[in-house]
Parts: C-alpha cells; sequence; structure tokens
C-alpha cells in the first residue's frame, strides 16, 4: 500500500494583496462601524482570514483601529459640542448610546467582579477628562 501525504484539506485561502487601495476601504468600512464578518463579505474573504489578516500584518490592524478610532472620536468630539452649546437631546441620546453600545462605556458599574481591560479604563479616563474641561466653561 502506498502511504498518502497528509497535507491541508480543503481549497486554499483566498487572501487578498494588500494594497493603499484596500487599507483604505478597510478604514472606511471600519469607520462606518461595520464588523469583521461585514468587512469580510464586502472583500470578497471569509471572516476567519480577515482576523488573521489583522493579526498577521500590523499595517491592516492599525488602519482598522484608526478607522473605528475615528467614530469614537466624533462621538466624544458631538458630546463636548452639546454639553458646550446645549444643542439638542437627541444628539446627547444618540451619542451615549453609540458611546455604550460599541465602546463599552457604562454609567453604573455591574455587581459582578470581572475585570476592565486597560483600553476601556483609558477611554472612560478620556472622556471623564472631557466632560470636566466642557463642564469648567
Amino acid at each position: 500500500m502506498k502511504e498518502r501525504k497528509k497535507g491541508k484539506v480543503g481549497r486554499p485561502r483566498k487572501i487578498p494583496e494588500i494594497t493603499p487601495e484596500l487599507l483604505e476601504r478597510i478604514e472606511r468600512y471600519a469607520g462606518l462601524l461595520l464588523t469583521h464578518e461585514e468587512i469580510a463579505i464586502i472583500l470578497g474573504i471569509g471572516e476567519r482570514t480577515f482576523r488573521e489578516m489583522m493579526e498577521r500584518d500590523p499595517v491592516i490592524s492599525a488602519v482598522y483601529k484608526k478607522g473605528f478610532q475615528s467614530v469614537k472620536y466624533q462621538a466624544v468630539s458631538t458630546l463636548r459640542t452639546v454639553i458646550k452649546d446645549g444643542e439638542v437631546r437627541d444628539k446627547l441620546t444618540a451619542c451615549m448610546f453609540l458611546l455604550k453600545t460599541r465602546f463599552g462605556f457604562r454609567e453604573k458599574e455591574k455587581t459582578d467582579n470581572t475585570e476592565k481591560t486597560e483600553d476601556t479604563a483609558k477611554q472612560m479616563l478620556e472622556l471623564a477628562n472631557i466632560l470636566k474641561e466642557a463642564y469648567k466653561k
């Protein structure tokens, strides 16, 4: 009997070439708050492949984070403007919803003893400082 070589099963992954246009698209899609799965579908690859691309290439990961953080910056800026200028309550409500749902901000601590990540703590401190500055003016 012949021994069969053991190899990977299935078709090989389709990994797109990393071009400036691809990086721009990833940043734009992350700025629209699309999930990894949604971005992967648009790019025509699997979610697992997209996640592996982000893990393997720090440039892709940085571009994704930059796009995602741009929305956070816009939300915090709008919040600051609303607090300072006393604009429409709807904008404030929308920004708070966005900060809570997408960036993990919370008004109350949960009673369970789950540890917060360092990033979330930094985000909360940043927001607290911005709000303090706004109230001083």
